[in-house]
């Protein structure tokens, strides 16, 4: 009896799983299947860990995420359609769960040598059009679950940089003139929102960045290069605000003479000192500014080393601000939102050479 049992379960997962991959798009999003009010939607989820499971490299992995991002959207939408805001709540921050770990896997597989290219492209696009769907979720939520869309939207906005700014050569140019045209058109029917109260982000082809300032002895880096440095940073830092320390490691320099552990070791009893995963998660812990990172600006300093002026951004994705402390005022220790950093290839690996922000 057990036996037939898991194999009428195994059986229903599979289905569920087959459904997932072939389901048609309707208005720019999957079908949702089976929503999360339903008392076996247990059965999908089950599905969609086995079909991630089995899910192997790190772009099918980013396109995976990236689908079942657009899966919880469209679970979302219907949920607010039935008049269940409380549960499409729960699928938005889901979706946003989704879409980060995209990106991410997106910046592994980048830090790889690996062509994203596409994939990014569809994200990029993706995100995109996800704005309009949040928009239309957020009129009809109660009060007190519109933070939660409004984070999704910023969220989803920076996905959508994220993705634009990884895309290299001419592949770049092409997404970009096609996501125009999209862009506009949203913007057209975000217009009428933003005239009822509507706090949906202005929606940019490419993110603010600032230009760099003319240095001396300083070589613009390659567009390659550029990215590769950029893309391990930004790898670093997102594998520290997700606990994941040992992988953190891997991009972090420890025999490089400019890397001081002493700091970040006062944060550890000395029989911890000796394993490095552990004494970055106790700064971690202590510090808070572990965040994920967005990177402004790249410079070339010498053959394997690059500057980087970085932000960090909060868990609501604003900008973290370093304001004054341990008794300084705004005049003696003005604020600041903007770092640098530094990233060298070392032996073909980029790695990040800076610690993390020290906060007392």
């Amino acid at each position: 009896m057990t036996k037939k049992l898991f194999l009428v379960l195994l059986a229903a997962v599979l289905l569920f799983a087959g459904v997932a991959q072939a389901q048609t798009q309707t208005n720019d999003l999957p079908e949702p299947g089976m929503l999360p009010d339903s008392p076996f939607y247990f059965l999908k989820s089950w599905s969609e860990g086995i079909g991630t499971f089995f899910t192997f490299g790190d772009v099918a992995k980013t396109e995976r995420f990236s689908h079942l991002a657009e899966v919880r959207l469209s679970e979302a939408k219907a949920l607010v359609e039935k008049g269940k805001q409380d549960i499409a709540e729960k699928a938005v921050l889901r979706y946003q769960d989704q879409l980060e770990a995209a990106l991410t896997k997106a910046a592994e597989a980048k830090a790889k040598g690996l062509d994203t290219d596409e994939v990014l492209a569809k994200v990029a696009e993706a995100t995109l059009k996800h704005q309009e769907v949040l928009a239309e979720v957020y009129e009809k939520v109660p009060e007190q679950a519109k933070e939660t869309i409004q984070r999704a939207m910023e969220v989803g906005m920076r996905g959508h940089e994220e993705a634009l700014q990884a895309i290299s050569g001419k592949k770049r140019e092409e997404v970009m003139e096609k996501v125009e045209e999209k862009r506009q058109e949203v913007e057209q029917k975000f217009e009428g929102l933003r005239k009822k109260g509507i706090p949906v982000p202005r929606i940019r082809v490419q993110p603010e960045i600032e230009q760099p300032k003319e240095q001396k002895n300083i070589e613009p880096v390659s567009k390659d290069e550029s990215e590769m440095a950029k893309t391990a940073l930004v790898t670093f830092f997102d594998y520290l605000s997700k606990n994941e320390f040992e992988k953190a490691l891997s991009l972090f320099s420890l025999d490089d003479p400019t890397n001081s552990w002493e700091g970040l070791e006062s944060f550890s009893l000395p029989e911890e000192r000796n394993n490095k995963a552990k004494v970055l998660e106790n700064y971690c812990k202590a510090t808070g500014t572990c965040l994920k990172a967005k990177v402004l600006e790249v410079k070339k300093a010498t053959d394997d080393e690059y500057n980087l002026v970085v932000q960090f951004l909060n868990k609501d994705s604003s900008i973290y601000v370093f304001g004054p402390c341990c008794g300084a005022t705004e005049e003696t220790m003005p604020s600041k939102d903007k770092f640098d950093y530094k990233v060298k290839k070392i032996n073909n690996t980029f790695k990040v050479l800076t610690a993390p922000l020290y906060r007392p």
